[in-house]
């Protein structure tokens, strides 16, 4: 059925392959769920488990070891901030420029 929201008209002339709202075009979902962040690996400090042991195992870490991987995604965030940050910019200029 896809999204009661309707597409940009100038969709093409700003070179938007697919509509992010039609979410019936499998293409189309693929191809805006590239550009989520949360969908990369762009989160390499997650500590990722696979059963209930495991993650007792990673929740019995030293403190300071649970610190270390706090504190390197707090800096991945900040960076990662930073360059979507830029990178929107860098896309409303193209959109809002006449």
């Amino acid at each position: 059925m896809g999204s009661a929201i309707p597409g940009h008209p100038n969709a093409s002339s700003l070179g938007l392959e697919h509509d992010p709202n039609d979410d019936s075009d499998a293409a189309a979902v693929s191809a805006w769920l590239a550009h989520a962040d949360f969908y990369h690996d762009n989160f390499p400090q997650i500590l990722l488990w696979d059963s209930l042991p495991e993650l007792v195992s990673l929740a019995a870490q030293p403190a300071d070891s649970l610190a270390r991987v706090s504190n390197a995604m707090r800096r991945h965030n900040l960076e990662q901030g930073a360059a979507l940050r830029a990178r929107w910019r860098t896309l409303l200029e193209a959109v809002l420029t006449p």
